[in-house]
């Protein structure tokens, strides 16, 4: 699994952020409360769909627990850091070195990737994990049960 090595430019998001755990995954419900919103955003600058996770400072996969607290967003990209619809915010993530894999498969085989990338490629790369959110970005097509979905997962590395 190679990624390709992308230098990001700041992106300007609106969505709604949930804090969490694993244990107490607070995803679905974060994005069926986004999903029916996203048509009062009056302009987009792009189709995709963000899901973006920050983690807390100190991150590292091999001692992420279950009861972790993390911030997930569910966003859109914008063109500018503009004013938010009533009862959406927005966030600005911030450029930088990324790397980017394709997930292809259900949601729920997710993790299999995440293993692949954190405990075999980022430890064999050149690269370190940066102190930036990660995120996946998703087609306006994309379902997470379906069995052909394909994701982009964007990992910060320095």
């Amino acid at each position: 699994m190679e990624p390709q090595i992308v230098q990001l430019e700041n992106v300007y998001l609106i969505g709604e952020s949930r804090s969490m755990t694993l244990t107490e995954d607070k995803t679905i419900e974060l994005w069926k409360s986004f999903k029916p919103k996203v048509k009062m955003i009056p302009e987009r600058k792009d189709e995709y769909f963000y899901n973006l996770s920050i983690y807390p400072e100190g991150f590292e996969w091999n001692t992420f627990a279950c009861d972790t607290c993390f911030t997930r967003w569910a966003a859109v990209h914008v063109p500018s850091n503009d004013e938010p619809p009533e009862s959406m915010e927005s966030f600005t993530l911030n450029g930088g070195l990324y790397a980017v894999f394709i997930h292809k498969g259900p949601a729920q085989t997710f993790v299999r990737t995440l293993d692949t990338i954190f405990n075999e490629w980022l430890p064999n790369s050149l690269y370190d994990l940066d102190e930036r959110p990660h995120f996946e970005r998703m087609g306006p097509e994309y379902r997470m049960d379906d069995l052909n979905a394909e994701e982009e997962v964007w990992i910060p590395i320095k």
